[in-house]
């Protein structure tokens, strides 16, 4: 696969944060793999979410929104057009075109909405305690975003939209994104009204006209000549309004039904194609704010876990200090009593000359710590000793693949109780053998353990 783009990568960091809200993932694999591709503490932060995104399921949920972008897209477009054309329909329903009525029609909540949009940047301008967290919550571009996660399916692309939205609020970037989708759908309702108005005026035969019953005449006739001063200088007429009444509208059609489709482009559709044009320009412009937080206590703590699994790195690959672990990893053996309960008899001697034993109840601290230190000395051969009662999953053999994958060779000893347990014994081999630890050595006897593990067969 490519390397993701900023965005996608920012997206992904903040979907692993939230799942790591009920307590840190196993990344001793993925963290190592980070050291390795990226230089910089950030970019390091980035791989090591990107690869847990992987393991979680996230990258595929996130590939399938991504996907499912275009027909959210297409299915507001299709909403867009139809809103479009009725309000061309509205318009010219009848022979008779109401001009104030066709004005407020066609530009009155395009108005009030665009200048929502504006409020909303002022307030992510202006407001900097909660930057944009709230723009972008009723808009067309939240909804489109929204729609391809709904369509994209399952829990997974629910959380990584609402990264997304979180990920842009926080780098300023929402009202831009949003506000160009808004802006680019709203000018094509524009287009087609345009068009549609176009072909009813050139094929039929409208009476337009004003009516009022409290206006006086002379409102009218200003409100004519003001707006029609910016059309004007784009080439659309301005009507001779003489005076108010049916025979002055009907002198000449053709320039009142100009001047209604001049009102349309100028104040309609105009200006949403000038806002999409700012909003890609900035939008293209903020990219340089999608930024990793690193005085954030979260990033805080992983930017000291990846150094500290750099520094290992570094003294493996190199340097007086690494090549005397690199030795000493070459003749390690290490025994990892894993979850045992406390008074299991094991039967096994504790590793000597440069071998390592660790017990751990399992928590997410100490598989970390153990994998880090496997990391360290990379052991010619690893045993592991389980409890052969205990049912074995999904983080059990996450844990037992990561660390074996520190070492040269590596065994699981069913720890079995007095009783036996031949069942559970069973139960554990046929678990392995069906998952991706097929390859390692099942050993159920405390001798043939202490035997592989200072250097015969199993």
């Amino acid at each position: 696969m490519d390397k993701p783009d900023r965005l996608r990568q920012m997206i992904m960091t903040h979907a692993v944060r939230l799942a790591e809200e009920s307590g840190p993932l196993e990344d001793a694999t993925e963290t190592r793999a980070a050291v390795l591709a990226e230089p910089d503490t950030c970019g390091q932060i980035m791989v090591r979410a990107w690869r847990l995104g992987v393991r979680l399921k996230y990258v595929p949920a996130l590939e399938r929104v991504h996907a499912m972008l275009p027909a959210a897209g297409a299915a507001l477009m299709f909403v867009v057009a139809l809103v479009g054309l009725s309000i061309a329909r509205s318009i010219t329903e009848d022979r008779y075109v109401n001009i104030m009525v066709a004005i407020v029609g066609m530009l009155g909540t395009n108005f009030v909405m665009f200048a929502v949009w504006l409020a909303g940047v002022a307030v992510m301008l202006f407001k900097r305690s909660q930057p944009g967290a709230q723009l972008g919550g009723f808009s067309l571009g939240h909804a489109m975003l929204a729609l391809s996660g709904r369509l994209a399916g399952g829990r997974a692309s629910g959380a990584l939209v609402r990264s997304a939205f979180s990920v842009m609020q926080r780098a300023k970037l929402a009202p831009w994104a949003f506000g160009l989708v808004s802006h680019v759908m709203w000018a094509s309702a524009f287009v087609i009204a345009l068009l549609a108005l176009g072909f009813a005026f050139s094929f039929r035969a409208y009476r337009i006209g004003w009516e009022t019953t409290i206006l006086p005449p002379d409102f009218f006739t200003a409100f004519v000549h003001a707006s029609g001063v910016i059309p004007g200088w784009f080439g659309f007429p301005i009507p001779d309004v003489a005076h108010v009444g049916a025979s002055a509208l009907e002198a000449d059609q053709r320039d009142w039904a100009w001047w209604l489709m001049g009102l349309l482009t100028v104040y309609g559709l105009v200006p949403r194609v000038a806002g999409a044009v700012v909003c890609w320009l900035l939008w293209r412009r903020g990219q340089s704010r999608l930024q990793l937080d690193l005085a954030d206590p979260y990033y805080a703590r992983l930017a000291e876990r990846v150094r500290t699994v750099q520094a290992h790195v570094t003294q493996e690959a190199g340097g007086p200090a690494g090549a005397e672990i690199a030795h000493a990893g070459t003749a390690a053996m290490a025994l990892i009593e894993f979850e045992l309960p406390s008074n299991e008899p094991m039967g096994i001697v504790t590793p000597v000359a440069n071998g390592v034993a660790h017990k751990i109840a399992g928590t997410v601290e100490e598989r970390r710590t153990t994998l880090e230190r496997l990391g360290a000395i990379r052991p010619r051969r690893l045993l592991i000793a389980v409890d052969a009662c205990a049912t074995p999953d999904r983080g059990t053999e996450r844990f037992l693949r990561e660390a074996f994958s520190y070492a040269e060779r590596g065994a699981v000893l069913l720890a079995i109780g007095e009783d036996g347990e031949a069942e559970a014994a069973d139960r554990w081999r046929r678990w392995l053998s069906g998952s991706t630890l097929a390859a390692i050595a099942c050993l159920a006897d405390a001798a043939a353990a202490q035997s592989w593990l200072e250097g015969a067969d199993a």
